[in-house]
C-alpha cells in the first residue's frame, strides 16, 4: 500500500507537472460547430501548439487538421476516457483516403490530461507546430501548423472504442477554419466597464433586395449624437437570421476631409439606402471612399488592443459614414435585409487613435485571370513615394490585417520592403479561405516613410472554362489587404494597376474604350472593334507563351500608383511609377517553406514527452 500510495503521488506531481509546461493559460478560443457542443482553447507556446478539446459526450472525441476541409489526406488525433476503466487514452491517426482512420507510424500528439463529467469529456493534448522537421519525417502522416488558414476538423461519438486504435465511426463531424498561430486576442471589455460603455449600431433599414446573383447596397449613417470624444474598442457582425449565407463582406466608409452636409438634406439619400456605385448613388457619396471597419464572410469579433480606438464624437470621425453590404445572393428573390455592424464604444478614449487603409491591385479589369490556370500571381504596390508623402517622421504601427479575393483566390502575402530590403511579410496565408475572411491581429509591425508594401495574390483558376477579371461580383476578382494601424492619419488608400498599355498589348490589344457600365470596349485591332473586352478574352487561345506573357506583366511589370485620402485627395507623385524595388526576389509559392524550431522548443517538446512517458509507467505501476 505504501509504494502505491507512494507511486500515486509521484504519478500526481509529474502530471501536475506536465500540466504547467505543456497547457500554461490559455490565450485563444473558439467554438467549432453551430450548437456549441465542441469547444475548443489553445496557446502556442516554445515551438508547441497546446490544445483543451470539450466535447458534450461520453464517447470519443476527435481533433484534426486538414488540407481543405475535407477528411482526405487529414491529420487527426483521436481519444477520451474508456467509461469503464476510467483511464485516458489518445491516438495519432490520418485519414489518406477520407472514409479510415489509420494509426500514425510516430505518435508527434501527446495526452496531457483528460477527464469527464456528467455529460462532457475534456481532453487536453499537445505537439509541436512544424512536425516536418523532425528526424525520420513522415510526411504524409502529419500536417504542420502554420500561419495559414487551418482547416480544423473535429467528430465525436457517444461511446468509446472497444480498440482505441479502431474507432467506430463518427456520429457527428464537422469543420472549422482558424488562425491557430496568430497572437492572442485582445481581453475584451469587461462588466466592470459597463457603465463606460454604449453601443452603436450601423445597420440596413429591412431593405428588400433585388433578385440578382451579386448586389452591393449602401446607406449613409449619421453617426451618433456625443458630447465627448469617444473610442470604438470593439465590433461585430450582426446578421439577419436566415441571411448569413447571402451576406458575404460589410464595409464602413468615413465621409470626411470635406463637405458631407449634402447627406443630411431631407431626400438626398433614398429611403432604404441605393446601389452602390450607380447612377442613383448621391453625389456626395461617392467621395466617402475612406474605410474604418471591415468584416468578411466567417469573420468573427473584432477587438482593438487595450490603447488603441477608432475615435469618433465632436471634431472626431466623422459626421456621416456610408455602410457597403456585398449581397451574394445567387437569385434568390424576397430577401430583406437588416445586417450591419455594432461598435462597442467607450466613454474614456484611449492613447492612441486608430485608422484603416487599403492596399493591393485597384479594382479594375486590368485584373485578367485566364481559365484552366493553375496558378496566376497579380501584384499591387503601395509606392514608397506615397508612403513618403503621406506617413508621418515617426511611421505608424500595423496591428491588424484582412486579405481579401473572392472565390478564385489561393495565397495572399502583404511583402514589405525598406530602403530596397526586404522585411517578414505583414501577414500571409498560403491556404486563403474565401469563407473565413477575418481581420487578423499581427505582431505589431512600424511602417515608415519610404517603405513600401507589396500584396502578391495566387489564384488557382483550373475549374473555370472562361477568362475571369477584376471586379465587385464574387465571381470577379479583387486582390486586397485592409490593415489596421496607428496613430491615425490621413492616407485611406495606397494600389496600384499595371500600365495598361503593357497589359492590353501583352493581351494583343492595343486600344480600348469605356462602355457606360464601366465595362473596357475594344478598340484596336479593327477585327474586334466594340466587342467587350471580357468576351474578346474568351476567345483567346491560351497558349503557354500568352499566358507567360501575361503573367510577366501582372506580377513583374510597371505599375500605376494610386495614393488618396479620406474624401478622395489625390496625393501626387512625381514618378507616377511603381514596380518591385531593384533586387526583390521572386518567392516561391503552393508550398511553405520549413521553419524548424531552435533548440529551447525541441528541449521543451522533449521534456514533456520524457515527462508523460514517466507518468504512463506510473501508470502501469499503480495498475500492476
Amino acid at each position: 500500500m505504501a509504494a502505491t500510495a507512494a507511486v500515486a503521488g509521484t504519478l500526481l506531481t509529474l502530471v501536475t507537472l506536465v500540466t504547467s509546461v505543456a497547457a500554461g493559460a490559455w490565450t485563444n478560443d473558439a467554438v467549432l460547430d453551430a450548437d456549441g457542443m465542441v469547444r475548443i482553447k489553445w496557446r502556442v507556446h516554445d515551438g508547441n501548439f497546446t490544445c483543451q478539446l470539450e466535447v458534450d459526450t461520453l464517447g470519443w472525441v476527435a481533433f484534426g487538421l486538414s488540407p481543405n476541409g475535407a477528411m482526405k489526406n487529414s491529420d487527426m488525433v483521436v481519444a477520451g476516457v474508456d467509461h469503464s476503466s476510467g483511464l485516458p487514452y489518445l491516438t495519432d491517426m490520418n485519414s489518406r483516403d477520407g472514409y479510415r482512420l489509420t494509426v500514425d507510424k510516430r505518435q508527434d500528439y501527446h495526452l496531457v490530461s483528460a477527464w469527464e463529467d456528467d455529460t462532457t469529456t475534456t481532453v487536453v493534448f499537445t505537439r509541436r507546430l512544424i512536425s516536418s522537421c523532425r528526424p525520420g519525417d513522415i510526411s504524409d502522416e502529419d500536417r504542420d501548423i502554420t500561419a495559414d488558414t487551418q482547416h480544423v476538423l473535429y467528430a465525436y461519438h457517444s461511446r468509446d472504442p472497444a480498440v482505441v486504435s479502431e474507432p467506430p465511426q463518427h456520429e457527428h463531424r464537422g469543420r472549422r477554419s482558424l488562425h491557430l498561430t496568430d497572437p492572442a486576442e485582445p481581453t475584451p471589455p469587461s462588466d466592470d466597464d459597463a457603465h463606460q460603455l454604449t453601443t452603436w449600431s450601423v445597420r440596413q433599414s429591412a431593405v428588400r433586395l433585388p433578385a440578382e446573383d451579386t448586389v452591393y447596397w449602401c446607406d449613409v449613417i449619421r453617426a451618433p449624437q456625443l458630447t465627448t470624444k469617444h473610442h470604438a474598442i470593439k465590433y461585430r457582425a450582426v446578421i439577419t437570421p436566415g441571411n448569413e449565407r447571402v451576406v458575404h463582406h460589410m464595409l464602413l466608409y468615413q465621409c470626411s476631409d470635406r463637405d458631407f452636409s449634402d447627406l443630411g438634406t431631407p431626400g438626398a439619400v433614398p429611403n432604404g439606402g441605393f446601389r452602390c456605385y450607380s447612377a442613383n448613388m448621391p453625389p456626395a457619396a461617392r467621395g466617402c471612399r475612406g474605410i474604418i471597419a471591415g468584416w468578411g464572410i466567417g469573420g468573427e469579433d473584432f477587438t482593438f488592443p487595450e490603447d488603441v480606438g477608432y475615435p469618433i464624437g465632436p471634431d472626431h470621425g466623422a459626421e456621416f459614414y456610408i455602410l457597403e453590404i456585398h449581397y451574394d445572393l445567387a437569385g434568390r428573390s424576397g430577401v430583406v435585409d437588416s445586417s450591419g455592424l455594432e461598435f462597442t464604444l467607450t466613454s474614456t478614449p484611449r492613447p492612441m487613435d486608430s485608422s484603416m487603409m487599403t492596399l493591393g491591385h485597384d479594382i479594375s479589369q486590368l485584373l485578367v485571370v485566364p481559365p484552366r490556370l493553375p496558378t496566376l500571381v497579380v501584384t499591387g504596390h503601395c509606392s514608397d513615394e506615397c508612403l513618403d508623402l503621406a506617413l508621418p517622421p515617426e511611421g505608424v504601427t500595423v496591428f491588424a490585417a484582412l486579405p481579401h479575393t473572392h472565390l478564385l483566390g489561393h495565397q495572399v502575402r502583404l511583402r514589405h520592403f525598406r530602403r530596397g530590403v526586404e522585411l517578414p511579410p505583414i501577414v500571409r496565408d498560403d491556404n486563403y479561405d474565401f469563407n473565413y475572411q477575418q481581420l487578423r491581429h499581427v505582431t505589431p509591425r512600424k511602417l515608415l516613410p519610404g517603405d513600401q508594401l507589396t500584396a502578391e495574390c495566387v489564384y488557382r483558376s483550373s475549374q473555370r472554362a472562361n477568362v475571369t477579371l477584376g471586379g465587385q461580383s464574387t465571381w470577379d476578382e479583387m486582390c486586397i489587404v485592409f490593415i489596421q494601424y496607428y496613430p491615425a492619419i490621413k492616407l485611406a488608400q495606397c494600389v496600384s494597376t499595371p500600365l495598361p498599355r503593357d497589359l492590353l498589348s501583352s493581351l494583343g490589344v492595343w486600344q480600348t474604350s469605356t462602355s457606360r457600365y464601366k465595362q473596357l470596349v475594344v478598340q484596336q485591332p479593327l477585327a474586334w472593334r466594340g466587342v467587350l473586352f471580357e468576351e474578346y478574352l474568351n476567345q483567346l487561345d491560351w497558349t503557354p507563351d500568352r499566358v507567360d506573357n501575361l503573367q510577366r506583366v501582372a506580377r513583374d511589370g510597371v505599375h500605376l500608383p494610386e495614393c488618396y485620402q479620406f474624401g478622395r485627395h489625390v496625393l501626387s507623385t512625381t514618378r507616377n511609377t511603381t514596380q518591385y524595388p531593384a533586387g526583390a526576389k521572386k518567392l516561391g509559392w503552393l508550398r511553405r517553406a520549413s521553419a524548424c524550431e531552435d533548440d529551447k522548443a525541441a528541449s521543451s517538446a522533449t521534456y514533456a514527452s520524457c515527462l508523460l512517458t514517466v507518468a504512463a509507467l506510473c501508470w502501469s505501476a499503480l495498475l500492476g
